[in-house]
């Protein structure tokens, strides 16, 4: 690996080592694999880790673009004391991977009869050595609300990351309709659509950047037109209703693959299904007795017979039966707090910690338990 020392030092390179062990691992499970962009997407694809990985989704990350459109470019401009001649670049300043070094760069080279102003946030003072050209504010750490009236008062924002999986704050930056510009890597191209929406620059090329730049300060009207296509990409791609609404359609279609997997362990299973159903159904007459109104929504409709198979517990419609019949079983505690004998009641709520705790090792108990009884 090429960068052991990136972020969190490795003393030993084993990548080699955790490829073949991911391989084998990801050789042998059906996951679903979800993915922010289609940046992320291709690498998924072309991973030898991944790449016979069959289902595979692509949801952008949601965002409240109402919150962050919600405080106007004059209130956020009074906010820091921007004057109306003043264009502001914003950045996140960042040692890594946020490409700070290449916007110190550009802006040495930066020549305009535009008052310019820079804004940071994060790391401070990383931009020292331009502080006698340009006025620097570094804001530091903010929190979310600062964060807001940051991306309202500048007038570009400034993001030649060299990594991004997503990049949060281009989407941020887009809510508040400001320009973002991006280098020609990662995610960001895709996620802001640049070159159409964000402007795109050549990948660690410092003089390109400036000449970004200089063009936005300089073409205010180029601003507007990239923030206003900015703030529809985010309403369209970008919201928290098309975030979740694609959320609950992947795990809608889980949920039906793993259904039809049911099916076919019902079909080639169903003595462990009717077996598993009699030992609840004398494990609630046990708890509850046979005539109580609180065992008639734990009873399941089956055949009564001698209980000596073994249950497979592995059966996934096993499975989902224990799962079931554990949250209505909790539910019928909460609301009947009343429910067992004085006599009873420290044991059976040893047992019922045990259920909550580990489901398996209840039920193996109380199978063993019923058999002999």
């Amino acid at each position: 690996c090429p960068c052991l020392n990136t972020l969190f030092p490795f003393t030993k390179d084993n990548c080699s080592q955790i490829l073949n062990l991911k391989k084998k691992v990801f050789d042998k499970i059906d996951v679903d694999l979800i993915v922010s962009s289609d940046w992320m997407l291709n690498l998924v694809k072309e991973s030898p880790i991944t790449k016979n990985q069959k289902n595979v989704h692509k949801i952008p990350f949601g965002i409240d673009y109402k919150k962050f459109s919600s405080v106007s470019y004059k209130n956020a401009r009074n906010h820091f004391g921007f004057k109306n001649n003043e264009v502001v670049l914003f950045l996140r300043a960042q040692n890594d991977f946020k490409g700070t070094k290449y916007v110190l760069e550009a802006l040495k080279l930066l020549e305009t009869k535009k008052k310019v102003k820079v804004l940071t946030c994060d790391n401070k003072d990383m931009l020292k050595e331009i502080e006698d050209k340009f006025d620097v504010i570094d804001l530091g750490v903010i929190g979310n609300e600062e964060m807001i009236y940051a991306m309202n008062a500048c007038d570009i924002f400034l993001m030649p990351s060299i990594g991004e999986s997503f990049g949060m704050m281009a989407v941020e930056a887009m809510s508040c309709s400001k320009p973002v510009v991006v280098f020609d890597n990662s995610a960001l191209p895709s996620v802001t659509d640049a070159p159409d929406c964000g402007y795109l620059v050549r990948n660690r090329d410092s003089k390109d950047l400036m000449k970004a730049i200089k063009f936005l300060v300089e073409n205010p009207n180029e601003c507007k037109k990239r923030g206003k296509l900015g703030f529809q990409l985010v309403t369209k791609n970008y919201s928290l209703d098309a975030y979740n609404k694609k959320l609950i359609k992947m795990y809608n279609s889980v949920n039906l693959r793993k259904h039809n997997t049911f099916e076919f362990n019902i079909q080639n299973n169903s003595k462990n299904i009717d077996y598993f159903k009699m030992y609840l159904n004398r494990l609630t007459i046990r708890l509850f007795g046979k005539n109580n109104s609180l065992s008639k929504n734990l009873i399941f409709d089956v055949k009564e017979s001698e209980l000596e198979h073994d249950i497979e517990f592995d059966d996934l419609e096993i499975q989902e039966l224990l799962y079931n019949y554990t949250l209505n079983l909790e539910k019928i505690l909460s609301e009947n707090d009343d429910i067992v004998n004085i006599k009873s009641k420290n044991k059976f709520y040893k047992y019922i910690k045990l259920l909550k705790e580990n489901p398996r090792m209840f039920f193996k108990k109380m199978f063993n338990k019923l058999r002999k009884k």
